[in-house]
């Protein structure tokens, strides 16, 4: 399994979605469900803990690698998640990705991911081609009326 060289030596960062994205399987689901169900930030942070604890769930390889080659040739990533902040995804985030690079991890806590994700990427980077990648169709469309975005779902790598 081999990604798309030329979506880092094109692209100068990448920012890319984690559930569904670099993560997925039945917990991940799980948690969507509670999510919108109890909208309870306090059972959120629990289920991160035990999904981080006990790696209750799928990595994507590719999404995964690719990280890896944006780090290794010294360009920054960032992980952007509608999940509010937990040090479990941090800490998952720095099991999954093995690299000494530094990962910038952004934890909305969203309840508008794709308006959240949108205002977050708006201004911040300046004459750089971003790479980001996100499972959710509405996200993307979003976040492509920036002129320096390429979005892609995650299984188009």
């Amino acid at each position: 399994m081999t990604v798309n060289e030329d979506l880092y030596y094109y692209n100068d960062v990448l920012v890319c979605d984690i559930d569904d994205t670099l993560i997925s399987g039945k917990f991940v689901a799980f948690m969507d469900l509670t999510w919108r169900i109890f909208k309870s930030p306090v059972l959120a942070k629990l289920l991160a803990k035990i999904q981080a604890k006990f790696k209750l769930y799928r990595v994507n390889h590719k999404v995964a690698e690719l990280t890896c080659l944006f780090l290794i040739h010294g360009k920054r990533v960032y992980f952007l998640t509608a999940r509010g902040f937990d040090i479990s995804t941090v800490d998952m985030i720095h099991d999954i990705i093995p690299t000494d690079g530094f990962v910038n991890i952004a934890q909305l806590g969203s309840r508008c991911p794709s308006q959240d994700k949108f205002e977050w990427m708006q201004g911040r980077f300046n004459k750089e081609n971003v790479l980001f990648l996100d499972d959710n169709l509405k996200t993307r469309l979003k976040c492509m009326e920036l002129p320096y975005i390429e979005a892609l779902h995650p299984e188009d790598i």
